[in-house]
């Protein structure tokens, strides 16, 4: 899964159907919009701090990128051996700053 800066999303929602007819996938759509619904106005389920429009988790974003790709100015080496290998290690030296920027994940509204 990829996430494109400008359509920056911070709670990604992971719900699956069953619709078997076009009737019932409308009452799990209607359902659907509902849960979301109710999970906006949660206040509980907001991130605090997170602001696009302050440019703040964009900031956040350029930062853990130059944290992994620093020094690896050649897109086309970028999957070499040796460059995977500088990645992965500064991905596990950053873990827990990296997986700060991760979207939350709602499941089964």
């Amino acid at each position: 899964m990829h996430f494109f800066i400008p359509m920056w999303c911070d709670t990604m929602i992971c719900e699956a159907t069953a619709s078997t007819s076009a009737g019932s996938a409308s009452d799990e759509v209607q359902r659907l919009a509902d849960s979301i619904d109710a999970a906006l106005r949660d206040e509980s389920v907001s991130r605090k701090g997170l602001s696009v429009g302050s440019g703040t988790i964009f900031m956040e974003i350029v930062e853990a990128a130059q944290l992994l790709f620093d020094g690896i100015d050649d897109v086309h080496s970028l999957h070499s051996e040796e460059n995977m290998e500088l990645i992965v290690s500064r991905y596990i030296e950053h873990q827990d700053a990296l997986l700060k920027l991760r979207p939350r994940v709602i499941r089964n509204l």
